[in-house]
């Protein structure tokens, strides 16, 4: 006959055995993971360095995905500096090669090939990455330059009505009214910034209103203008080269911008390299936290186990139950 107290007795002891087993099955699985399963237990409560971790390591995730974005739009800025330093090189050749004795037909040719350099120099700046455009500065839902065409027709313009073309070349590219207006499309006031980490910001000085680029464009435009505007064969001489003397100054600018945009790279290396080595000294940090100790997890392992098994026989004492159904 099975009593209350037989009942009390019986429930009281399966209990005891769930507990032990989840115990067991815990310590198992701390010491195959090497991580405690119940961390707020283990910290007795104290989560505030995990949680804080954990916003931390999120906000460097986040910078280091934007870094690598910014890495890549750097790469591409320079893609594009040195297609145009390529096509001023070798425009630049061939405008070297006009000199006093040559025909029009030789400077037709030169203007010719500059056309076509002006069109490739536009499609370069004008390149978008990831949606944006590279030389518009803030302006990224435009291209940076007008069309060829456009340049061409508004410089002839004012050439065409100068007694000094070249002068007139050059104040048009610097009047706001002119290549600003007219020329660039992008943004002009300060340069677009990045933000790299907490406490550090870098800005990119590579616009299609940038000195050296502006100072190429000008040059490519004179060359391919110079046959153009009714001028005499000297005075196409003149202007042709002119434009070679442009192209060749073209260069230092070209490699100090290329220079500056290679400084903005390296600081974002840089800081990637600090956030890699912060966000390895926080996950430290944080196994620290949350590691369960082999050594006392298998000596507790152990102990449960044992415990278990002094259970198991003293229920067996009393129950008479075989290890195979108790176990069950």
């Amino acid at each position: 006959m099975t009593t209350i107290g037989d009942l009390a007795q019986h429930f009281a002891t399966r209990r005891q055995n769930t507990d032990i087993k989840s115990r067991m099955n815990t310590l198992s699985e701390e010491l195959s993971s090497g991580k405690v399963r119940d961390v707020t237990r283990h910290l007795s409560g104290d989560t505030a360095r995990i949680v804080s971790a954990d916003n931390d390591l999120r906000r460097i995730v986040s910078f280091q995905m934007a870094n690598t974005e910014t890495a890549h739009h750097l790469a591409a800025v320079q893609t594009v500096l040195a297609e145009v330093e390529t096509m001023r090189g070798d425009l630049s050749s061939s405008a070297m090669m006009i000199t006093e004795s040559s025909s029009p037909d030789d400077v037709e040719s030169v203007s010719s090939s500059a056309k076509q350099t002006l069109n490739s120099l536009i499609q370069s700046l004008n390149t978008r990455f990831a949606g944006r455009s590279l030389f518009a500065g803030s302006a990224t839902n435009v291209p940076a330059l007008s069309d060829a065409d456009t340049i061409i027709s508004a410089v002839a313009g004012v050439a065409q009505m100068s007694s000094d073309p070249i002068a007139a070349i050059d104040a048009w590219f610097d009047d706001p009214a002119g290549f600003l207006a007219i020329g660039y499309m992008g943004d002009t006031g300060d340069f677009q910034t990045r933000r790299l980490g907490a406490d550090r910001i870098i800005s990119n000085p590579a616009r299609a209103d940038n000195d050296a680029i502006r100072a190429t464009v000008k040059a490519v435009v004179t060359a391919a203008i110079a046959s153009e505007i009714g001028l005499s064969p000297d005075d196409q001489i003149a202007m042709m080269t002119a434009a070679s003397e442009q192209l060749f100054a073209a260069s230092d600018g070209i490699a100090r911008l290329q220079g500056e945009v290679g400084l903005a790279e390296q600081s974002v290396e840089d800081q990637s390299a600090r956030l890699t080595a912060q966000k390895a000294a926080i996950t430290l940090m944080q196994s620290s936290l949350t590691d369960a100790d082999p050594f006392e997890t298998a000596t507790n392992l152990q102990q449960v186990q044992l415990q278990l098994e002094t259970h198991y026989t003293l229920t067996a004492r009393l129950a008479g139950l075989s290890f195979t159904g108790y176990m069950r």
